[in-house]
């Protein structure tokens, strides 16, 4: 990425996430397992699409802010 921006940035399990960086609905299901993988974020074998995605939205500081 690049430097770290306090209030741009959050760690999820040492690693630095951009707003940008979190993944959507338009995401494929191997996408956000991706990205939940890099982060060392568990979730079952058989989680559905849905399911990741809610993982990913509880991880997400921004999820709730209407930019």
């Amino acid at each position: 990425h690049g430097r770290q921006l306090v209030g741009k940035h959050k760690m999820i399990n040492k690693v630095c996430t951009a707003r940008e960086d979190y993944p959507t609905s338009s995401n494929t299901k191997n996408d956000i397992k991706s990205f939940l993988d890099i982060r060392s974020v568990e979730y079952g074998a058989d989680s559905t699409k849905s399911e990741l995605l809610d993982i990913v939205t509880k991880l997400n500081p921004y999820s709730e802010l209407d930019w």
